[in-house]
């Protein structure tokens, strides 16, 4: 059994709930059920199928003789593979070590912007801890072995995240936007562990298809970071009037949030991209829901675009949007629309009086105008040209 171990750092809370809906320790769970839905969308975007995991659809083995082992492939997807499925145990654990993981404050913070119903944060988890994944050293093929593939793979993962999106739960709420670090030095991807990752890819079928509903694939993805700039108390007093403390939060509380660089901001920009959205789609609540999400109990729905909080890195403040774009129901025929829209609002920055900021050179960001990863630059340049950069 090989081992890898990985530091994580956030810059803003993580979330990974418990079955009572709170967030008072790490659950290792929800890690890796995130670390699946990148992944799933990561090799989507490569071009190779990629099941429906929570579907009647999704892949399903059964191992009848120890030669049917060398044809798995041939039956399973490259994300149930290494993540398991019916008949097939994921090909790697991950256990905690060092976890410094707490609480940035006690009780719950409500933002509450003009007359909205309010977004209510949790404290979630802030600090650091040590992931340690364990996985077998087999071979894939006569030349090719597991234990030589996975942690380039995996490193191309978080490197994902870490740069451009984020983990666990409550991301479209800001939480989850996190610094990953290998032997005590920041990530990198080299060529080798692209191609590493392709030789793994290349085992599989591309014409291996199945009937799969709408999901996320990183070609229908864009991604960008805006930079704040003003310093850190300013933004503060700008916004601290949206705060209703309840249970027990003082304001002293939201004052300390500067040791750990970071501020409650994601509403202040989900709230103005909402309210242009449906300025522009008015009559289209199906769209409007699909972008931004719906909050009704148990009928909520996932918001296609994510807003993070404002934290700092390398003692600048910045914060990410990144979303998904199919350009399918509800939104066929209106993506480059929904493009332009979004496009007029990073330029314009209409949240400038709050959290003044700019764009950054962003992935997809050219000429003033988004485009989706498709369009925009090729996948393997998503990771390698940002790691040259560094």
């Amino acid at each position: 059994m090989k081992k890898f171990k990985v530091k994580i750092r956030t810059l803003t809370p993580l979330w990974t709930g418990d079955v009572e809906g709170k967030s008072e320790k790490l659950k290792l769970t929800g890690i890796i059920g995130s670390l699946r839905w990148w992944f799933e969308a990561l090799v989507r975007g490569m071009g190779y199928y990629a099941c429906d995991s929570t579907s009647d659809n999704k892949c399903k083995v059964e191992i009848k003789k120890p030669e049917d082992i060398g044809k798995i492939h041939e039956k399973i997807c490259p994300v149930c593979f290494i993540f398991g499925a019916t008949g097939w145990k994921s090909r790697f654990s991950v256990n905690l070590e060092n976890d410094s993981l707490q609480k940035p404050y006690n009780g719950k913070v409500v933002v509450k912007i003009n007359d909205s119903r309010g977004w209510h944060y949790e404290a979630g988890l802030m600090g650091e801890a040590t992931l340690v994944f364990q996985y077998d050293e087999f071979y894939l093929k006569e030349d090719l072995k597991f234990s030589e593939v996975f942690p380039s793979i995996l490193k191309i993962l978080l490197y994902l995240i870490q740069e451009h999106g984020m983990l666990g739960a409550k991301t479209s709420m800001g939480y989850g936007v996190v610094k990953f670090k290998l032997n005590e030095s920041d990530f990198t991807i080299a060529e080798s562990d692209w191609e590493n990752f392709k030789k793994y890819l290349n085992l599989f079928d591309k014409n291996f298809k199945k009937e799969v509903r709408n999901l996320p694939n990183l070609k229908d993805m864009f991604f960008i970071k805006l930079k704040i700039n003003d310093n850190f108390d300013n933004i503060l007093e700008n916004i601290k009037s949206f705060y209703r403390l309840q249970d027990g939060i003082v304001e002293g509380d939201i004052d300390k949030w500067k040791d750990s660089g970071w501020l409650i901001t994601s509403p202040v920009v989900r709230k103005t991209i909402r309210r242009e959205i449906k300025s522009k789609f008015n009559s289209n609540n199906d769209l409007r829901h699909f972008l931004m999400g719906k909050v009704k109990g148990k009928n909520s729905t996932f918001s296609s675009i994510q807003v993070s909080h404002v934290y700092t890195t390398n003692k600048n403040l910045e914060f990410r949007i990144y979303g998904w774009l199919p350009d399918k129901q509800p939104l066929k025929d209106k993506v480059q629309n929904i493009l332009n829209l979004l496009s007029q609002l990073f330029n314009d920055v209409p949240w400038r009086e709050k959290l003044p900021s700019q764009i950054q050179q962003g992935i997809c960001w050219q000429d003033r105008n988004l485009k989706l990863l498709n369009s925009c630059e090729n996948i393997q340049n998503l990771f390698l040209q940002e790691g040259e950069n560094q």
